[in-house]
């Protein structure tokens, strides 16, 4: 029961009540983090009671048995080794069914409660076995026979990624979680796998203000774009020289004072495109920076991306004025997907339930507008199809070179 209890048992769940000043967590907790004397200890106790309970079986019941099987003229020829099959039979069966299986069922309902009250004991039991060299001995043994075998001990985490999504879904499922808790932690762990290309807003779709704008041209940028800060560039995205945030352009217009951009702007945060999510917000944390401007590895600028970009990415479309976000994806009615084509793959795969994309390891692409060009090998053009991981692809519609709205169906199994 001790065993199956402190090996099923939460260590979160028993620092939590350590910390609430439980003595017995602590001690489960200091037990956990040393098992290899915990596991001999428990492999002696079971020894030793497994032995115990076959020679006082054997000691006890074995002449009265014998003694009442003479009695029986159908059993006397078997009197010589009928009642030690009985006393294994019925020891086997107690050992199992009350010494086995129900202190496991207990433990496994209950694993950090049992684990608790039966750590102070167990921590005796292992100081005594301590004491009589029992724990040396036998994990020196062990060690010794698993190096003869070849086997090295494991460097795997005690929790991994997957273990948690799984735990989530379960968690899901069994009415712990609630759905939107299970997504945001999926989008949370998504953050250091997808790179900050697939999110930023691309070169030709930036509002910028240029050092020679006028107040008037100035103004009407700011309006139309709903955004709160700019990248100011001279003569061309090429030259960005710094961000400015609308409030200090309103600051000087209120006060009745000429917009110099120059002037006003801060030093642009600079990052390259190779950047994942987490990194990126971390370079936000770390410069008080709310928007950067985006490289490519040949050194143009790719587009930019803000803080808002990122939070997005947790909890879906945020609007940034008083018009509804159009949706990324929109499910119809046919089970089919209408996508945009900048939704980045990492949604793609999760929305679809695709575990891997053609190519996708070569790195080429981060949208599904990129998967696309990538399986045709071309400039896309509407109308254009293609099959990929058991679904069917149709170029719905195109924004100059990038595709702008594709159609994905499951493909039929005729």
């Amino acid at each position: 029961m001790a065993e199956t209890a402190l090996f099923r048992a939460r260590k979160a769940r028993l620092k939590q009540l350590a910390n609430d000043g439980d003595e017995n967590a602590r001690i489960a907790l200091e037990l956990a983090g040393n098992p290899e004397p915990f596991a001999a200890t428990t492999q002696i106790a079971i020894t030793v009671i497994g032995i115990a309970s076959g020679a006082v079986g054997t000691a006890v019941f074995i002449e009265p048995l014998a003694n009442f099987f003479k009695t029986l003229p159908l059993l006397a020829p078997a009197v010589t080794w009928l009642p030690g099959v009985v006393v294994v039979v019925v020891v086997s069966y107690l050992t199992l069914v009350v010494g086995e299986l129900v202190p496991k069922q207990i433990a496994l309902n209950s694993p950090e409660a049992i684990t608790a009250r039966l750590a102070s004991p167990m921590r005796w039991l292992i100081r005594l076995t301590a004491r009589l060299r029992l724990n040396q001995f036998l994990n020196g043994s062990s060690k010794l026979v698993l190096s003869l075998l070849g086997v090295r001990p494991s460097d795997e985490p005690e929790v991994t990624e997957e273990e948690i999504k799984v735990m989530m879904d379960q968690g899901t499922a069994g009415g712990i979680f609630e759905e939107g808790e299970r997504q945001l932690i999926n989008r949370v762990f998504r953050l250091d796998d997808m790179r900050i290309g697939a999110i930023i807003t691309p070169r030709r779709d930036v509002t910028w203000l240029d050092v020679n704008d006028n107040a008037v041209v100035i103004g009407r940028k700011i309006a139309n774009s709903g955004r709160s800060r700019f990248p100011v560039a001279e003569g061309s995205l090429d030259n960005v020289i710094g961000v400015v945030r609308a409030k200090d352009i309103l600051i000087k217009v209120l006060a009745n004072e000429s917009v110099n951009l120059r002037e006003v702007c801060h030093k642009a945060l600079e990052v390259p495109d190779s950047l994942s999510v987490l990194e990126m917000l971390q370079r936000f944390r770390q410069s008080d920076s709310h928007l950067a401007v985006v490289f490519g590895e040949h050194g143009g600028l790719e587009g930019v991306i803000t803080i808002t970009d990122i939070l997005e990415q947790l909890i879906g479309g945020v609007s940034l004025s008083n018009e509804s976000p159009e949706p990324s994806a929109v499910l119809r009615e046919d089970g089919s997907w209408l996508l945009d084509g900048m939704i980045p793959i990492d949604e793609l795969k999760d929305l679809l339930k695709i575990k891997d994309l053609p190519s996708e390891t070569d790195g080429d692409f981060r949208t599904l507008s990129g998967f696309v060009m990538k399986q045709l090998a071309r400039v896309p053009e509407r109308a254009d199809k293609f099959e990929a991981a058991g679904y069917h692809f149709e170029v719905v519609d195109m924004d100059g070179k990038r595709v702008d709205q594709v159609l994905v169906t499951r493909e039929t199994k005729e």
